[in-house]
């Protein structure tokens, strides 16, 4: 009897297949836009930052089967963005493991948008990293923005 057979049956190794392979491009899509984003709002002060990050907390403050239903209706078909993909590329995201990548994606992606953490966390002054220096150094940076706009 080999290892692998007798720890999961067939059907629960295409399950664990299946959660592995939407984990892993959920994290190939978000992770990038998400370091993107955080740095450009972290960085730079522009017209409609806020709408910016609006839309990035949006996900976060709707209720999970508000999202959900807003990537059906987008992607789905007959929706705007389903539509185009699925008429002229030929790829359905709806019911596949492309559409539960992609949601898992949005989630993840707004999650890990932190704009603090594209900062340096601490100074040489500071004795190196550590989550105490790292609030320190968070901290010190609010309050002198907080001061450049009075």
């Amino acid at each position: 009897m080999e290892l692998p057979s007798a720890l999961l049956t067939p059907t629960e190794w295409i399950a664990l297949r299946l959660s592995l392979q939407v984990a892993l491009c959920s994290a190939l899509v978000s992770l990038p836009f998400a370091i993107f984003a955080g740095y450009l709002l972290a960085r730079f002060q522009f017209l409609g930052k806020w709408l910016v990050e609006v839309l990035i907390d949006l996900p976060l403050v709707l209720p999970p089967v508000v999202s959900g239903y807003l990537l059906l209706v987008s992607f789905g078909p007959h929706g705007p963005i389903g539509s185009i993909l699925s008429g002229w590329l030929g790829i359905k995201i709806v019911f596949t493991w492309l559409g539960a990548a992609l949601a898992s994606a949005v989630v993840t992606g707004i999650v890990t948008t932190d704009p603090l953490a594209a900062l340096p966390a601490a100074t040489p002054a500071d004795g190196g990293w550590s989550p105490h220096a790292a609030a320190k150094a968070a901290t010190r940076r609010r309050d002198a923005e907080t001061a450049g706009s009075r």
